[in-house]
């Protein structure tokens, strides 16, 4: 999935999807430019469906080619007060499902206000970012997919003020950065344990030797019986695989350390 901050209005983009998050407070007021591009028909149709901005209700309303978006979803997020960055990640999730179920390749957000004052829009797209990844995503290497037709959420744009725009873009960067790391670690989770051996893990571990400021080292019988570990050595005496231990050294926190434990 690609995400990108876009300074474009939300009337202009073309996308399969336009999204619109709104609170209690405001999902009228929120959506009341989009209505009248709409002809008034979207805030009927929310009152007959009886949407009041309550958290994880749910609206798609197809825009007839009176917007350049095919469909628009408005996503209820709750109070205000009651929001937060949790929330905010569990709803995207859903927003992903949503998507990728009905077959929509392009999502655009509209993010150019704050949901609420305590929750900045840079962490507002950060989470939003780590909900639609992780909502969405499926371990498939052992399914047979037809890849043509696979409902996949390819791109998402995020519709933001052009102040904030580097600001989010930042935002966007770091928070894939944390998505890669959980869903790397998911793979390995859901491959089957006749597969992730001691050396296989091992080989896995050494393809982060790429990544900036990750040192790598790997330590077979010798190395963890010259260091005494012995329990170590133990457990893996009934194990028919070789055993590994693997050592993974990140070094860009910068000067100050931080005791964890």
């Amino acid at each position: 999935m690609k995400f990108k901050a876009k300074t474009a209005s939300w009337d202009k983009i073309e996308v399969d999807a336009l999204a619109v998050l709104v609170t209690e407070e405001d999902y009228q007021t929120v959506t009341s430019r989009m209505n009248i591009k709409l002809d008034g028909q979207l805030h009927n149709f929310l009152a007959n469906e009886g949407f009041s901005g309550k958290e994880g209700q749910f609206i798609a309303f197809p825009s007839g080619g009176r917007l350049a978006a095919k469909i628009v979803y408005v996503l209820g997020v709750g109070k205000k007060g009651d929001l937060t960055l949790s929330g905010l990640r569990k709803l995207a999730a859903t927003l992903g499902k949503k998507a990728k179920s009905s077959g929509k390749k392009t999502l655009a957000i509209d993010l150019v206000s704050e949901l609420t004052p305590k929750i900045a829009i840079s962490d507002s797209a950060r989470v939003l970012v780590e909900g639609l990844e992780l909502g969405t995503y499926r371990y498939e290497k052992y399914k047979t997919v037809d890849q043509e037709n696979k409902n996949e959420l390819t791109d998402v744009w995020f519709l933001v003020p052009p102040a904030k725009l580097q600001h989010i873009t930042n935002a966007i960067t770091n928070s894939q950065i944390g998505v890669a790391g959980t869903l790397f670690a998911r793979d390995l989770i859901n491959e089957s344990p006749t597969i992730t051996t001691p050396t296989y893990l091992a080989n896995a571990a050494m393809t982060l030797w790429r990544q900036k400021n990750i040192k790598v080292e790997i330590m077979d019988e010798k190395d963890v019986r010259k260091l005494g570990m012995g329990a170590y050595l133990a457990v893996t005496r009934g194990s028919a695989e070789p055993l590994k231990f693997i050592k993974l050294v990140y070094s860009g926190g910068g000067k100050k350390k931080i005791v964890l434990a």
